[in-house]
């Protein structure tokens, strides 16, 4: 049983032509019933804000913090910080071009696993209905511990249909 708290303030920016988005200083802390548990607690930027120099080009960063819970009875959890930069730029009115970087560290018990992400990708919307995205995606785990580090190279594809 535990009881969380989040304090956050920041700033909202309308829609605007160029800029927009939301943008936090966030503190979290968890407090554990369990007198053997510590409290977990973090600080961080949580929101995103979203840059659009012109009609067809679009950058979003996206910044998070969080309390992430763990199976282990001696452990109070770790603390998560993400980072994702994602861009889009038509190419046509029903074509666009993606891409995106982002990683993700992750602390538990003294040890920081860090995960990295790119991709990249193309969506194309053939009628109002019906679209079409492929995309690659690679992902690197650098782990703390020995042998838990991996890669992986992802083709997908996806046909949407909605009414």
């Amino acid at each position: 049983d535990s009881d969380g708290y989040t304090l956050s303030a920041g700033v909202t920016l309308d829609a605007g032509p160029i800029w927009s988005g939301d943008m936090a200083v966030s503190y979290l802390r968890r407090d554990y019933e369990d007198g053997a548990l510590d409290s977990n607690s973090a600080i961080g930027l949580n929101g995103n804000l979203t840059w659009s120099p012109t009609d067809i080009t679009r950058i979003v960063l996206s910044l998070g913090t969080s309390l992430s819970e763990t199976a282990s009875a001696t452990s109070s959890g770790g603390r998560d910080w993400t980072i994702g930069i994602d861009a889009s730029h038509a190419l046509r009115d029903n074509v666009d071009l993606l891409a995106g970087l982002g990683a993700e560290i992750e602390t538990e018990s003294g040890d920081t696993d860090v995960t990295y992400d790119a991709n990249l990708g193309i969506a194309w919307q053939i009628n109002p209905s019906l679209s079409w995205t492929a995309a690659y995606d690679f992902t690197w785990l650098n782990a703390a511990t020995a042998n838990r580090d991996y890669t992986i190279h992802r083709i997908s594809t996806v046909i949407t249909l909605s009414r």
